[in-house]
């Protein structure tokens, strides 16, 4: 059975209809062991493996629903056992080594072998500032990236490493084709692969944040969003930037923090959910829907009045669509109002409308409290049938690490169990203005059944490496996780590293190599 059929097969069976379950509260176990082996690694390119995974959930007698575009679960998710180097050479070399610097995994030339892309922020020209920081008890690197000073630069393209059959990655030179007279992004916030226009490769689809101005993590100016980029895989083995061929509004300009992709109106291709800001908040979120092979309309209507900073698609109610599930930045004493919502579920009316606040959710509402968040994930976490929620929490801003389990309790009910993994002293907190600093830890997440027993387990990344980033939490089937720390010998993550044991190259960027030669 090929590997992308099992990851569509098990992806159907993560996605159930509603029950009930009694409450258990989070807790976290330390499994770290620098000698036990005992969580098994899962190959990405054992076929048997997968092929056993989906046996074993199908003796459980899972009852099925309507699953998951098999791309969208094989991108984002099918993958995640293997992580790529968090920068190359060429990366640190060409590019500022900034805040989030996202990698993602999959197959993206279709020939069986893990590709990494790389998402580099925008090459800041003023990674120190001035040298000039202001006068409090504060350290250098408690001011931010650019130290007090807005950040500036010029924008970037994703990058390809093509996996080859020798176990070692090439970088795909001229990959990426953008032809804008503006070409490039400054900052894609949570870039998403996906196949939009139905060829059966992975597409890439980058949200923007960063407008022209000069924003950063520290005095920002605006964060006005820049318009988004959309490569789409040609037939030469290329992607091409398509927004003014493939978007109804290719100039549209949002902030929009988060996007989710899925087939939201069950019409049989990938559409996209985005957050928005300024007066386009006022409205809601909007969606980008796919009227086949990739050509996106912009629906302002989609989802009125959900106002959100993190998204995420999953059939919550069981009835086979994708609902939508949002969290906002819940501390109402900010400033502006470009994040005030709800943190809810929005259930979807099966023609891709979302009703707002159909299940509200618990929130951490006060100023120094874990109000905000970077990610969401859905999943049947305890196997009884219905989809629970993992929140990956912060502070403002993007201070500290937790972790909040919601368990679906059954009849629109869910629990919330708040695990603290690293805070900020109080004292501290209120005197950090700044992104960018030493105590910004916060984590996306990602899922995986990392040690084959049919229950869907997660891990953290950062994009950076921190300390908090690749540790693993092994499902242990009741709503608890058994921690097992990046650097351990039993984490279940394979790493590759630009050289190997042998201290031989393992990824390549060669001056000449173009496309043409990987085919």
């Amino acid at each position: 059975m090929a590997m992308s059929k099992v990851f569509a097969l098990l992806s159907s069976a993560i996605i159930m209809l509603g029950c009930t379950s009694t409450t258990q509260a989070l807790t976290f176990v330390n499994n770290s062991s620098k000698d036990s082996n005992t969580t098994s690694k899962v190959s990405t390119s054992d076929t048997k493996a997968f092929n056993e995974l989906w046996e074993s959930t199908k003796t459980k007698k899972i009852k099925v629903t309507k699953p998951f575009s098999h791309s969208l679960w094989t991108a984002e998710n099918g993958y995640n056992e293997l992580i790529g180097p968090h920068w190359t050479t060429y990366l640190r070399n060409n590019y500022n080594d900034g805040w989030q610097q996202v990698h993602m995994t999959a197959d993206m030339n279709g020939d069986g072998i893990v590709d990494f892309v790389y998402f580099p922020m925008f090459n800041i020209v003023n990674p120190n500032g001035s040298g000039t920081v202001s006068n409090d008890d504060l350290s250098d690197a408690e001011h931010g990236l650019c130290t007090d000073e807005v950040c500036v630069g010029f924008p970037v393209l994703p990058a390809i490493y093509f996996g080859r059959s020798d176990g070692t990655w090439i970088l795909g030179t001229g990959a990426i084709i953008d032809n804008r007279k503006k070409p490039g992004y400054r900052w894609c916030r949570t870039p998403k692969l996906a196949d939009f226009n139905g060829d059966g490769r992975s597409d890439i689809w980058c949200n923007d944040v960063i407008d022209d101005k000069g924003s950063g993590p520290n005095g920002v100016k605006e964060w006005n969003g820049q318009r988004d980029s959309y490569y789409l895989s040609q037939a030469d083995g290329t992607w091409v930037e398509s927004s003014d061929t493939h978007l109804s509004n290719p100039n549209f300009k949002t902030m929009n923090h988060d996007i989710a992709v899925g087939d939201i109106d069950n019409d049989g291709d990938v559409d996209v959910v985005m957050t928005t800001s300024g007066d386009d908040f006022k409205v809601g979120s909007y969606c980008w829907r796919n009227n086949d092979k990739g050509y996106m309309k912009l629906d302002k209507n989609c989802a009125r009045g959900i106002k959100a900073i993190i998204l995420e698609l999953a059939d919550m109610d069981g009835d086979g669509d994708l609902d939508l599930i949002s969290l906002h930045e819940e501390d109402t004493s900010l400033p502006h109002q470009w994040f005030w919502g709800t943190t809810a579920i929005h259930y979807n009316n099966g023609r891709g409308q979302f009703r707002m606040d159909s299940v509200k959710l618990k929130e951490y509402g006060g100023k120094y409290d874990w109000n905000s968040g970077l990610s969401i994930k859905a999943a049947d976490f305890d196997n009884d049938g219905d989809m629970d929620l993992i929140f990956s929490r912060h502070k403002k801003p993007y201070l500290g690490l937790a972790i909040e389990v919601k368990e679906n309790l059954g009849n629109g009910k869910f629990g919330s169990d708040l695990q603290v993994i690293y805070d900020i002293p109080l004292e501290k907190h209120k005197k950090i203005k700044w992104e960018g600093t030493k105590w910004n830890v916060a984590q996306l997440l990602r899922l995986s059944d990392f040690n084959d027993d049919g229950l869907m387990d997660f891990t953290t990344y950062s994009g950076k490496g921190n300390r908090y980033s690749l540790d693993v939490y092994i499902n242990n089937g009741d709503m608890t996780f058994s921690v097992i720390k990046k650097n351990d010998n039993n984490n279940p993550l394979e790493r590759v590293h630009p050289f190997n044991r042998k201290s031989e190259r393992v990824m390549f960027e060669l001056d000449n190599f173009y496309m043409e030669d990987m085919h």
